[in-house]
């Protein structure tokens, strides 16, 4: 069947446009299906250790990191920032503002055995 220029119609363009698309779809699909058929690049993982260390991917680049983990930690902005107060304030004991609302520690300091060292409570 033959179509000419006057059988040319949104309804047909469409027709055809989503055709496509069912095509592409049908290719990215067996590709992932052909991906998962062959043998990975990468090392086994041992059932015995499945956290042991493996080798990386690609060469690292890195000569060191430094990590840090703070959960709780004080922000940034809390750290760097300038804060005059807190320099003309230093030395001197904390204002009766400042300590409304705060409370004590829930552990019980004993001293186990120590004399100079207190532990907390086991």
């Amino acid at each position: 069947m033959t179509h000419t220029a006057s059988d040319s119609s949104r309804r047909r363009f469409l027709g055809q446009l989503g055709a496509g698309f069912g095509t592409l779809a049908l290719e990215a699909l067996l590709r992932e299906e052909l991906r998962a058929a062959m043998p990975s690049q990468r090392s086994a993982i041992d059932p015995l250790q499945p956290l042991a260390v493996r080798p990386p991917h690609f060469t690292p680049r890195a000569k060191s990191v430094i990590f840090l983990f703070m959960v709780g930690g004080p922000s940034q902005i809390d750290t760097f920032d300038y804060k005059p107060e807190l320099q003309r304030l230093s030395g001197q004991p904390l204002p009766a503002s400042m300590r409304k609302g705060l409370e004590g520690t829930t552990f019980s300091n004993v001293t186990h055995g120590c004399e100079d060292k207190l532990l907390g409570s086991q």
